[in-house]
């Protein structure tokens, strides 16, 4: 897949943004080390910890602050700059306000989601999804959300006019 990617001048990203215990260390250690081999152009991560572990490991692959760390102000992603992070997927409860004053005032990648959240109500339900706890929650919520197509419409066109 990485090789099909580059050849098209796509990056891959690889999302890896589950916490992670101590018993999960090895395990995510030799994956982050095959990702690495095989050239994935970042990592998407929430996980301080991992983060720890892939700039000591691997300190030249890009690394993206996932949207599950719950950035929502200028000083967490001042922070997250500090700390060498790439880019920040910011929360996705933020409105259109506080995107735009974040990204006219810091100097890192910003990313967000324009489609909403689909297991938005609590992140806890989200972290939950990513160890396969809340597909009811989720399909639950898709149908709920998907009712708002055009308000994401809406909520693209004023980020590309930004």
């Amino acid at each position: 897949a990485v090789d099909y990617c580059h050849l098209r001048n796509v990056k891959l990203y690889v999302t890896v943004n589950t916490l992670y215990n101590n018993a999960e260390i090895d395990e995510i250690f030799d994956y982050l080390k095959y990702l690495y081999h095989i050239g994935v152009d970042a990592l998407i991560i929430q996980d301080m910890g991992l983060f720890s572990l892939i700039k000591n490991h691997f300190p030249d692959i890009e690394i993206h602050m996932s949207t599950q760390a719950s950035v929502r102000n200028i000083e967490g992603v001042k922070y997250f700059a500090k700390q060498n992070i790439d880019r920040v997927v910011l929360a996705r409860e933020m409105n259109i306000r506080e995107i735009e004053e974040i990204c006219h005032n810091c100097s890192i990648d910003i990313e967000v989601f324009v489609h909403g959240a689909l297991c938005m109500k609590e992140n806890l339900l989200i972290l939950k999804f990513n160890r396969q706890e809340c597909l009811k929650v989720f399909i639950r919520d898709f149908n709920i959300m998907s009712l708002k197509i055009l308000q994401r419409k809406f909520i693209v066109g004023m980020i590309i006019e930004k």
